[in-house]
């Protein structure tokens, strides 16, 4: 992992931006439940990242005139995807503004400390959804385990009671 250039921002999201955050992320659960998913009985061990693999795998059986955007696919399974690693790993949404560029990213720290992480998950998933085979996102989970579980949980998580709370 490499380190941008220059200072880095981190701005807790707010109320509004979750409240928008959870309306995109509702696009896997219809896509899931259009696959025929019951997405209130779900199988025991199915979890976050097995629901948004349904979901991509269902949109990219649709006909092309049915799918919504790739683009909008993307930020949705993202946003999921990042909250379910919010809630296991004890991330926080951020407003993350670095030599990279700005964006919505999981943080785990601050920008002081020497185990201070970030992840783009809304990037991740747009990057891969093109070419990735089905069953990718189980696999990007599972490959980040070995990054996160080297991070140790502290109090020191921006928002550790999660973004539903802020006001």
């Amino acid at each position: 992992m490499s380190t941008p250039p220059g200072p880095i921002v981190v701005q807790p999201i707010d109320h509004a931006t979750w409240q928008a955050m959870v309306v995109k992320m509702g696009l896997i659960y219809e896509l899931a439940e259009e696959s025929g998913l019951d997405v209130e009985g779900v199988p025991e061990g199915f979890e976050t990242p097995d629901l948004v693999d349904l979901a991509i795998a269902w949109w990219r059986a649709l006909p092309r005139g049915r799918r919504v955007d790739a683009d909008e696919l993307a930020e949705a399974a993202g946003l999921l995807v990042g909250d379910y690693l919010r809630q296991v790993c004890e991330f926080s949404w951020c407003h993350v503004t670095d030599g990279y560029g700005e964006g919505l990213t999981l943080v785990h720290g601050t920008p002081r400390d020497e185990r201070f992480l970030v992840l783009a998950p809304i990037d991740a998933m747009a990057k891969r959804l093109p070419s990735e085979p089905d069953g990718f996102v189980c696999d990007f989970v599972n490959n980040l385990s070995d990054i996160i579980d080297a991070y140790p949980r502290t109090s020191e998580v921006t928002d550790p009671a999660g973004p539903g709370d802020n006001s």
